[in-house]
């Protein structure tokens, strides 16, 4: 698995016969699998300075592919955690691994893998102070994917949101657990019928369409 994914041909996308592939494998064996790779890779690139031998100077998607295919068969216990440490990792790491396209990956995969009673551990990752704020971004974007795209989680999703604002509107002052793209991108609404109306109209016209969350 580790030989297929980094090569440099399966660096920015994989195949269907490939991807047929590997979801075909046994699904617990495969996720462990999965987040194997995905810890290894984050560990010896976390601070974005990639080891002689990585990549030989051209890309190596190996932990995106790993993210995307962990959305398939991962759960919302060690997967899910493990999304969100890659989400603590530095801004360096963000840059070689996701550049422009972590909306197509981060989203979709903690879409996939987040559960209503995980909302409150994303919640308290939005509160982690010092973390790099696009992952945070990203994070806020999931909730509103659910909001929209799951009627039966959208009250749970806008009470999340609600909580967020006034956490983040209490602590600004002191500490930057939430900086100015968060709060202006995210929370700017700080009444409770006003994030209703943004996260049926605005999210949901414009903001949920990451790559169609690969069509599921």
């Amino acid at each position: 698995l580790v030989e297929e994914l980094s090569k440099p041909e399966n660096s920015l996308w994989l195949e269907d016969e490939l991807i047929d592939r590997i979801l075909a494998l046994p699904e617990e064996e495969l996720r462990a699998d999965l987040e194997a790779i995905i810890r290894y890779v984050m560990t010896i690139t976390s601070e974005g300075k990639i080891p002689e031998g990585f990549d030989d100077g051209k890309y190596n998607g190996i932990l995106v592919s790993s993210i995307i295919l962990l959305g398939e068969v991962g759960n919302n216990e060690s997967s899910l955690d493990l999304i969100l440490e890659c989400c603590r990792q530095s801004e360096g790491f963000y840059d070689y691994h996701f550049g422009d396209f972590a909306n197509e990956i981060i989203v979709p995969t903690l879409y996939k893998l987040v559960t209503p009673d995980k909302f409150a551990k994303l919640l308290e990752f939005m509160k982690e102070p010092g973390l790099y704020s696009i992952f945070k971004y990203y994070v806020s974007c999931t909730m509103a994917q659910l909001a929209c795209r799951k009627p039966e989680q959208r009250q749970a999703c806008l009470e999340w949101f609600s909580s967020l604002i006034t956490f983040a509107t209490e602590t600004l002052p002191k500490v930057q657990y939430i900086d100015g793209r968060i709060y202006n991108c995210r929370c700017s609404q700080s009444a409770y019928g006003r994030i209703t109306a943004w996260v049926k109209g605005n999210v949901c016209n414009r903001m949920c369409r990451p790559a169609d969350l690969w069509k599921d």
